[in-house]
């Protein structure tokens, strides 16, 4: 929708162009006033979807920095050395504050 918008925009940025209506058939004429406001509406489109290309690109670039970022955490536990033994796995109890 946002192609056919600007295609048809940018079409009425000439005075004097002939305006075709969705038959195909001429509709009228561009005036001046419509040209003028025909540029400035192509030219905010076209700023929005340039900012809205940028924002999308930054949030993958996040996406993909948090994901490195979550693979390089794994591979940091992962080298971590696991404890040996009969008693490895069993949690240590600790007697702190028990006495009395």
């Amino acid at each position: 929708m946002r192609d056919a918008a600007i295609f048809y925009r940018s079409a009425c940025t000439k005075a004097g162009a002939v305006r075709i209506d969705l038959n195909g058939d001429a509709a009228g004429v561009v005036s001046p006033e419509e040209a003028a406001d025909a540029v400035k509406s192509v030219a905010a489109m076209t700023a929005k979807w340039k900012a809205n290309k940028a924002a999308t690109k930054e949030a993958a670039a996040r996406v993909e920095a948090e994901a490195r970022a979550a693979v390089r955490a794994a591979e940091i536990e992962a080298a971590k050395p696991m404890p040996k033994g009969v008693n490895a796995t069993k949690p240590k109890l600790h007697l702190k504050g028990m006495m009395t």
